[in-house]
C-alpha cells in the first residue's frame, strides 16, 4: 500500500497523537467518565477493525481502477523541457 511509502513526519505524529489520545479517553477510567464513553467490546473492536480494513481495501481499488495511464511521449516531452 502507498501509506508505508509516506515519509511526513508530521502526518505520522499527529496521527499516533490522535490514536494516542482516543485510546486514552477510551481506557483511563477518569477520562471515559469525563466524556461520557464506554469501553469497546470485543465486538465492537471486530466491527471497528473489519471497517478499517474494508475501507483501505475499497479505496485502493477504487484507486487502481481510476489510475491514469503513464504516457511515455508526455514524460519524454517533459524530460526535453528540463534538459538543456
Amino acid at each position: 500500500m502507498a501509506i508505508r511509502k509516506i515519509n511526513n513526519k508530521a502526518l505520522w505524529y499527529v496521527s499516533s497523537g490522535a490514536l494516542g489520545a482516543l485510546f486514552a479517553v477510551i481506557y483511563i477510567p477518569f477520562l471515559r467518565n469525563l466524556f461520557h464513553f464506554h469501553v469497546l467490546s470485543g465486538e465492537d473492536l471486530l466491527i471497528t477493525f473489519i471497517s478499517g480494513i474494508a475501507s483501505l481495501l475499497w479505496f485502493d481499488w477504487l484507486r487502481m481502477i481510476y489510475k491514469k495511464p503513464q504516457n511515455e511521449n508526455s514524460t519524454k516531452s517533459k524530460n526535453k523541457l528540463y534538459s538543456t
